[in-house]
């Protein structure tokens, strides 16, 4: 009866073992090599897609609504998180290298942090087709009230109308 359930916990035992016994810093490593990465990524998309320099998008951590800052009117690009009553986590604005470690430390939500982050950029891209969609309307609007103006004018110009209502 006890040799089934000993079974178990030995497993679980060895499970944890395992886990423990994987090289810890060679983990940490690669996460912040890949956050890292995924940071640097999104510096370059912003800079090559939008001229504005501070981007800002909301996500969850630790049941709190947090607010990633990028900064991207300096030479390096500066990262800050807030709270959402706008009390700043920290004290001044960080590298990403410095927001890597930061998210490492606190264990942050890194899938929600990059979901959000993805959201955010369909919002971006979505605005830009709303704004290119009025853009075009406003543009087929404008050579159609154009068209319809050359051909009443031409029109008019065609229509034999005698002389007498120059000289009058």
């Amino acid at each position: 009866m006890l040799e089934e359930k000993m079974q178990k916990i030995k497993s679980l035992v060895n499970s944890l073992q395992n886990f423990f016994s994987e090289d810890q810093e060679a983990k940490k490593q690669v996460y912040f090599q890949k956050l890292e990465q995924t940071l640097n990524l999104t510096i370059k998309f912003f800079k090559k897609y939008d001229k504005k320099t501070t981007h800002v998008y909301e996500f969850y951590d630790k049941n709190q609504t947090l607010y990633n800052y990028l900064y991207l009117e300096e030479d390096e690009p500066k990262w800050k998180i807030k709270y959402r009553n706008e009390t700043s986590i920290s004290t001044e604005d960080i590298t990403t290298k410095e927001l890597v470690k930061y998210c490492w430390e606190n264990q942050m939500d890194i899938k929600q942090l990059i979901e959000k982050l993805f959201e955010y950029i369909n919002q971006f891209f979505s605005k830009k087709q709303q704004v290119v969609t009025k853009e075009k309307e406003k543009y087929n609007t404008e050579i159609s009230c154009l068209d319809e103006a050359i051909n009443n004018l031409e029109e008019l110009i065609n229509v034999d109308i005698s002389e007498d209502i120059k000289n009058k």
